[in-house]
């Protein structure tokens, strides 16, 4: 692996109240979640995502977007044309053409929108989701037209051993470099997915968990906002004692929330870092 890091396509905005802890501070202002993009180079100079967030024509003009969540005005997209992945990657000096793999953490729109800015990517998704997908289209988060774009799809199932505590894993290449784990609850084939360099891991949670908070060692999660949008209200709590579980493994992983923007700022950004 050559480098690891993450970057933010965009900012959502929604009133406090809805995913912040019920003694937060000014709890009825607006405030600002980050989309986390986990953004790996490995050995060979392909790329690997773990998400990819809104397309890039979705970015530039954010009043295209169309979707359940979004259309009850709970949710906000604040972005321009440069948040877009496909853009900060250029601004980088990576060529796009270069994205092998984008990982789903789940087949929400604001999570896979931007596949169809990388054309030479597959993009990996676990079984129980992609039936999920296919089986509940009008679920809140899931539009078809967003994997009509992907070139190509690879199902995964988690039959390998639990790490870091998750009940049910996939490597994705065989490697433990980028490991996929079974975290249901926000829908029922959420992933998380652990990025391993050798050093101190990573694993981003997606929506398993929207902010740290929830699932905390004491949680009050979850938040109004995971209540709203769960699948399992049940397999969310029990991914929570999950997440706990993970924190305190003896390699003491990073947890990273896809939402949390606090989370997102002490991350690396920068390729080099």
């Amino acid at each position: 692996m050559r480098s690891r890091f993450f970057r933010t396509a965009g900012e959502l905005k929604a009133p406090k109240f809805i995913y912040q802890s019920g003694s937060a501070r000014n709890a009825l202002a607006i405030g600002k979640m980050a989309m986390t993009i986990a953004i790996v180079e490995r050995d060979d100079g392909s790329i690997v995502l773990v998400d990819c967030g809104y397309a890039e024509e979705i970015c530039t003009n954010p009043t295209m977007h169309a979707g359940r969540v979004l259309s009850l005005s709970v949710l906000g997209l604040e972005s321009t044309g440069e948040d877009a992945i496909v853009r900060q990657l250029q601004t980088l000096g990576f060529d796009p053409r270069k994205v092998s793999h984008v990982v789903a953490t789940h087949l929400h729109l604001d999570h896979v929108g931007a596949i169809k800015d990388f054309p030479n990517a597959e993009l990996v998704v676990a079984r129980e989701e992609f039936d999920a997908f296919l089986t509940q289209p009008r679920f809140p988060g899931y539009r078809r037209q967003d994997l009509v774009s992907a070139g190509r799809i690879r199902i995964v199932d988690l039959k390998e051993d639990p790490r870091f505590g998750f009940p049910g894993s996939f490597d994705l290449f065989g490697d433990s470099e980028i490991v996929l784990l079974d975290a249901k609850g926000h829908t029922r084939g959420t992933l998380a997915v652990a990025i391993d360099d050798g050093k101190r891991p990573y694993i981003h949670i997606g929506d398993a968990a929207y902010q740290s908070w929830e699932y905390g060692l004491a949680p009050s999660g979850p938040s109004r906002l995971a209540k709203l949008t769960a699948w399992n209200e049940s397999a969310l709590h029990e991914t929570y004692r999950v997440l706990r579980e993970a924190e305190n493994h003896e390699r003491r992983p990073i947890l990273v929330p896809a939402h949390d923007i606090d989370v997102y700022a002490t991350l690396p950004h920068d390729p080099k870092a």
